[in-house]
C-alpha cells in the first residue's frame, strides 16, 4: 500500500502492520493488532484496534466459543508461538470464567 513504507520507517512498526493500518482505515473497519506500538500507530490514524485476546473474549460472550474452546484457542495460540505473559493468560482465563459463570446464573 503507498506510503505504508513511510509509515513503516518513521513510526518504527513492520510494513505488513502499517499496510494493515491503511487498509483498516480504508475500509473503515477495526484492526486486530497485539503489538503496543502497532496499536497507538492505528489510533493516531483513527484506526480502532482490538487485540486478539479481547477478540476471543468476545467470541465467548457471544456464543460462538465455550469456555473449553477459549482455553483451547489460548493454549493453542501459545503453542504455536504467540507470546503472552502468564499473568496475562491467567487474568485472560478469570475473564473467560467469569463470564461463563454469569452466563449460567442467566441461564
Amino acid at each position: 500500500m503507498e506510503g505504508a513504507d513511510v509509515l513503516a520507517g518513521v513510526s518504527g512498526i513492520h510494513l505488513g502492520e502499517a499496510e494493515a493500518i491503511f487498509l483498516a482505515q480504508k475500509l473503515g473497519t477495526e484492526l486486530i493488532v497485539d503489538e503496543g506500538e502497532a496499536s497507538a500507530t492505528a489510533q493516531m490514524f483513527g484506526v480502532r484496534s482490538i487485540g486478539t485476546i479481547a477478540v476471543l473474549l468476545l467470541a465467548l460472550a457471544r456464543d460462538k466459543l465455550t469456555l473449553n474452546e477459549f482455553k483451547g484457542c489460548l493454549d493453542g495460540l501459545i503453542a504455536s508461538g504467540f507470546w503472552l505473559s502468564i499473568d496475562v493468560y491467567n487474568k485472560a482465563l478469570e475473564e473467560a470464567q467469569s463470564m461463563a459463570k454469569r452466563k449460567e446464573m442467566e441461564n
